[in-house]
């Protein structure tokens, strides 16, 4: 029985945490958010997304659009292909702490495309959540 009142007061908690998320990734209730950016840097067609090819991206697409600042992470990860293959690649983790308004993630929105075209991606996996942030 104890269980089961954890599991309800776990979900609950999440659900109130989700609450408010619109189709554009923002939400009503939050005013400042953590955007995840993941980038796959295995090129379909062969070889890799350089260091140089990584860092000039940045400067031409991601810095523009959110000059205030930026994290980036390097990560290894893996997801499984539209054909049902299992892909391990090297990544890059962009973090951005910015407000929570349909304008930021429209701009996320560019920045993911605009990778896609450059380097031939199937996808780019966006995360947001609520945060509270201090500068």
């Amino acid at each position: 029985m104890r269980a089961g009142i954890l599991i309800l007061i776990l979900a609950t908690f999440l659900l109130a945490n989700c609450a408010g998320i619109q189709a554009d990734g923002s939400t009503q209730q939050c005013p400042t958010v953590k955007i995840e950016l993941f980038f796959g840097l295995s090129i379909p067609e062969g070889g890799t997304v350089t260091e140089a090819d990584w860092k000039d991206f940045t400067a031409s697409t991601i810095t523009p659009r959110f000059p205030d600042g930026l994290t980036v992470y390097d990560a290894s990860g893996q997801w499984r292909n539209s054909d049902g293959s299992l892909s391990r690649e090297g990544t890059k983790i962009v973090v951005l702490i910015t407000d929570n308004s349909k304008e930021k993630f429209l701009l996320t929105d560019e920045i993911r495309e605009a990778y896609k075209k450059q380097f031939h991606q199937e996808s780019v996996l966006l995360v947001n959540s609520c945060v509270s942030a201090r500068f």
